[in-house]
C-alpha cells in the first residue's frame, strides 16, 4: 500500500470510481430491495441506494470494531454478506415478488420522447432559457469535476476532521473506538462523527493507495446525486422541462456551493441528505407508505451523524416540521399508533439500536457531546443573548457577493407558505417549514451561545446560512408549480 499527495493516476481514479459509485449502487439496491420490495425503480432506486449503501456500510463497519479491529477484508465481507441474507431472506419469504419484477426495476425508463414535446409546447423565451440553464448546470458538473480529480484538498477542516483519521485508519486497517481519550477515533477533534473518514478508509483499502486528490470524488459523487435527485423529483412533479431547469440553476448559484462541491467539508452532503430525508416525509405523508418512513428514518440516523451540527438541529428539527404538520392534517393520533404495531416498532427498534446508539454511548462514555466548534469540552453552554451578531447581518444578506439575491427567492416563500396553507395543502409546507426550523435553530445558537463569534468573524455562519438555503431551494419551484396548478 502507498499513499499519494499529488499523483494523477487514471488507474488509481477509475479505482476510486468502482467503489465509490458502482460498488454501492449494486449492493444498495439489494438492500432496498429487502425492505422496499419493488417500490422504487430506475432513477430514484439508484440515487436512494447509493445513499443507502454509504450509511449502512460505514455505520457497520464501525459496530464490527467492538468486535473485531479490522476494515477489510474480514469485516467488509461480513457486511455484504449480512446485505445479501436480508435480500435473500427477504426474497423468499414474500411469494409475491420475482426476479423479472424486481429487475424491471432497473429499467431507466427515461421517456425522451416526452420531454422532448415538453420542450416543443414551450414558447420561445423558455425553449431559450431551457437550453442555456441547462447547458450552465452541464458544465457546472463538468468543470467541478475536473477541479476534483486534478486538485488535492486545501481545507484545514478536510485535513484535520475528515483525511486526518482516514489516513490514520487506511494505515492501521482498524478504527481505536475505546482507547485513551487522546487516542480514540483517530481524531484531534474527538467529538466530530467518524463515520465519513471511515468510510474514506474502506474505499482507499481498496483501491490499494490513499490518494489525497481522488478521495473528494466522494463529496463530488453527493452534489453529483444530489442534481440528479433534483431534476428527478421536479420533473416527476411538474412534468415541465422548464421549471426542472430553473430548479437546477437555482441551487447551482447560490454562493459555496461550488466549494463544497469540490472541497472535503461535509456541509453540503448533510444538506443533501436532509432533501432527501424531507422529499421521502413528503411522499409519506402523500402515499401513507410506511416503508417510505423507515427509509427516512433510517437517513435520518445518518444525517445526525455526518457532522455535529445535524445532530442538535438538522435531524430534529426535519423530524419536528414533520410531527408539526402531522397535527394540523390531524393524523398524528394515526402515526403514534404505528408505534404499536409490532413489525414496524422491530424494524424502527433495529434501526436505532444499530445504527444510533453505538456512536453516541461513545460519546456519552468520554464525555464529548456536541459543540467543539466553540472549543468547550463538553456540552452546548447557554450565554447571555449575543445581540451584537444582528449588526453584521446587514452585510450577509445584502451584499452583492453573498446572499443579496435571495431575499427576492424569500419574499416569494413567504407568499408560497401563505397560499398552501389557504388551500390546507399541510403536506407541502414541510418543503418550507423544515428549512424554516432549521435556520430559526441556527440563529439561535449563534445568538446564546458561544458559537456567536463564527457570525462575527463571517466563518460559519455564511457556510450554515448557504447549507439552509441549498434546502429551501431545492424545492422551489415544486412549490410554485403546485400553486399555479391550483389557482387555475
Amino acid at each position: 500500500m502507498q499513499i499519494n499527495m499529488l499523483d494523477s493516476n487514471i488507474i488509481i481514479l477509475l479505482k476510486y470510481i468502482v467503489w465509490f459509485l458502482l460498488i454501492p449502487i449494486f449492493i444498495g439496491i439489494l438492500l432496498i430491495w429487502a425492505f422496499l420490495k419493488n417500490r422504487l425503480s430506475w432513477l430514484i432506486l439508484y440515487i436512494l441506494s447509493w445513499f443507502v449503501w454509504l450509511f449502512y456500510l460505514s455505520f457497520m463497519l464501525f459496530n464490527l470494531n467492538f468486535l473485531n479491529y479490522n476494515i477489510y477484508p474480514t469485516n467488509f465481507l461480513v457486511v455484504v454478506i449480512l446485505a445479501i441474507s436480508m435480500f435473500v431472506i427477504s426474497f423468499f419469504f414474500d411469494n409475491h415478488f420475482s426476479f423479472k419484477i424486481l429487475l424491471s426495476t432497473l429499467k431507466l425508463n427515461f421517456n425522451i420522447k416526452s420531454i422532448v414535446i415538453n420542450f416543443k409546447q414551450l414558447n420561445l423565451t423558455k425553449k431559450v432559457f431551457t437550453l442555456f440553464l441547462g447547458i450552465y448546470s452541464i458544465l457546472f458538473l463538468v468543470i467541478s469535476f475536473i477541479f476534483v480529480i486534478n486538485l488535492p484538498s486545501f481545507a484545514d477542516d478536510t485535513f484535520w476532521n475528515w483525511n486526518k483519521p482516514s489516513i490514520n485508519m487506511y494505515y492501521d486497517n482498524w478504527l481505536k473506538i475505546i482507547w485513551e481519550k487522546n487516542e480514540i477515533l483517530w481524531k484531534w477533534r474527538l467529538g466530530y462523527p467518524i463515520y465519513m473518514p471511515l468510510y474514506k478508509s474502506f474505499v482507499a483499502l481498496f483501491s490499494w493507495t490513499w490518494d489525497d486528490i481522488y478521495i473528494n470524488l466522494l463529496n463530488w459523487l453527493f452534489f453529483f446525486f444530489w442534481i440528479l435527485f433534483i431534476v428527478n423529483i421536479t420533473y416527476k412533479e411538474t412534468k415541465d422541462i422548464f421549471l426542472t431547469s430553473l430548479s437546477v440553476f437555482l441551487v447551482l448559484s447560490l454562493p459555496l456551493v461550488f466549494y463544497h462541491s469540490v472541497s472535503g467539508y461535509w456541509d453540503l452532503p448533510s444538506a443533501i441528505v436532509s432533501i432527501v430525508i424531507i422529499y421521502l416525509l413528503y411522499k409519506f405523508l402523500e402515499e401513507q407508505n410506511t416503508s417510505l418512513l423507515l427509509l427516512a428514518m433510517f437517513l435520518a440516523i445518518w444525517l445526525s451523524y455526518i457532522k455535529n451540527d445535524w445532530f442538535v438541529i438538522y435531524m430534529p428539527w426535519i423530524v419536528f416540521s414533520f410531527l408539526f404538520i402531522s397535527f394540523f392534517q390531524k393524523s398524528l393520533k394515526k402515526y403514534i399508533k404505528l408505534l404499536f404495531d409490532k413489525a414496524f416498532l422491530f424494524k424502527f427498534f433495529m434501526i436505532i439500536i444499530l445504527f444510533f446508539i453505538p456512536f453516541l454511548a461513545i460519546k456519552k462514555y468520554y464525555w464529548l457531546w456536541f459543540n467543539q466548534a466553540a472549543w468547550v469540552k463538553s456540552g452546548i453552554w447557554l450565554e447571555w443573548p449575543h445581540w451584537e451578531i444582528f449588526k453584521v447581518f446587514p452585510s450577509i444578506f445584502l451584499n452583492e457577493w453573498n446572499y443579496n439575491i435571495i431575499l427576492l427567492w424569500l419574499l416569494l416563500v413567504i407568499y408560497f407558505t401563505y397560499k398552501l396553507y389557504k388551500a390546507k395543502n399541510y403536506k407541502m409546507l414541510i418543503f418550507i417549514l423544515a428549512p424554516l426550523f432549521i435556520f430559526i435553530l441556527f440563529v439561535l445558537a449563534f445568538l446564546i451561545t458561544g458559537n456567536y463569534k463564527w457570525v462575527l468573524n463571517q466563518t460559519t455562519v455564511n457556510r450554515v446560512f448557504t447549507m439552509v438555503f441549498v434546502i429551501l431551494l431545492s424545492f422551489f419551484w415544486i412549490i410554485y408549480h403546485e400553486i399555479k396548478r391550483n389557482n387555475q
